[in-house]
This record gives C-alpha cells, sequence and structure tokens, in this order.
C-alpha cells in the first residue's frame, strides 16, 4: 500500500522487487494456497453450522410443544423452554473454558478434530433423542444432547478462529 505523501523512489520499488523474488518477504504478502483456503472453508462452515445449531431450538421448540404437550394448549411449559434453550450456552461455557486450555496444552489442531467430532455425536443425538430409557423423557434427552453440543460448540468458536490464522 502506497502512503499519500511518502515520495517513493525508483530504487526502493526495486529493491522490494528483488526482495519479494528472492523469497525474503512476509507471509502476509504471499499468495494464498489451496490448503490455506480449505482450512478456511472448513472452519469457516463449522462457525456458521455453530450458530444454527444454537439458534435452530428457537425454532422447535414450538414443534415439540404440538407433538407433546396437546393437553396444554400445544405448548411447552415455560421452564422446560428455559432449559432446553439455555443448556447449550451453558455447554458453551464450559467447552471454551475446557477446549481452549486443552487447545494450548495439547495442540489445537488434535483438538479441533476431537471437537468436531462432539459436535457431529451430539447433532445426531439431538436428532434421534427419545423416551427409550424408564423415567427420562425425550426431552430430557434432548436437554443432555444439547449440554453435549454445547460443549462441542464452545470448544469450536475460538477453535476455528485459531486455527484459520494459523
Amino acid at each position: 500500500m502506497l502512503n499519500e505523501g511518502i515520495p517513493i523512489s525508483l530504487e526502493s520499488l526495486e529493491e522490494a522487487v528483488v526482495e519479494n523474488r528472492s523469497g525474503r518477504h512476509d507471509q502476509s504478502s504471499s499468495k494464498i494456497t489451496r490448503r490455506q483456503i480449505r482450512t478456511i472453508l472448513v472452519s469457516s462452515t463449522g462457525f456458521f453450522m455453530d450458530a444454527y445449531d444454537i439458534f435452530v431450538i428457537n425454532l422447535a421448540v414450538p414443534m415439540l410443544g404440538y407433538v407433546y404437550y396437546m393437553n396444554q394448549n400445544n405448548m411447552v411449559p415455560s421452564n422446560i423452554q428455559g432449559i432446553i434453550k439455555g443448556i447449550t450456552n451453558v455447554g458453551n461455557l464450559i467447552g471454551q473454558l475446557v477446549f481452549g486450555f486443552l487447545g494450548d496444552s495439547k495442540g489445537r489442531k488434535s483438538i479441533y478434530v476431537i471437537e468436531l467430532l462432539i459436535i457431529i455425536v451430539a447433532t445426531i443425538g439431538s436428532a434421534m433423542a427419545g423416551s427409550a430409557a424408564t423415567g427420562v423423557g425425550t426431552l430430557g434427552f434432548l436437554g443432555f444432547w444439547r449440554f453435549l453440543l454445547g460443549i462441542g460448540i464452545g470448544g469450536d468458536y475460538p477453535m476455528s478462529a485459531t486455527v484459520s490464522s494459523e
């Protein structure tokens, strides 16, 4: 970038070109590689999916009311709504603390893979939440999987940005 008001000589431009050709330049001026593009796309897609996973429950809770609370005007009770909607954020906080520490101590890329696997398993678990165990309803299982999803998302927030920048 040229700064206005600062004269640039032909010699300084030639020197910059020679330095650039010799490979003595900073990484910010080099071209982006396919690997960097792939890393940025993967982490950006992960970040988009994290946001989707957090906010889609606001659309799903009214549907759950029609299925499981027909005798209560098709509405999930407000205390259960709060738990189902907020449990992901609690997991998110825990995930950020735990995976942030682990990423610094064990290596970001290996921890990034682990938290992505947690997100995948928890998303599938959320989709398949049912009342298989005696005494635990569908919303209980959904709450468990959403909590686990929040832990994975909490790890993904700081890791996506850091892995992309590296």
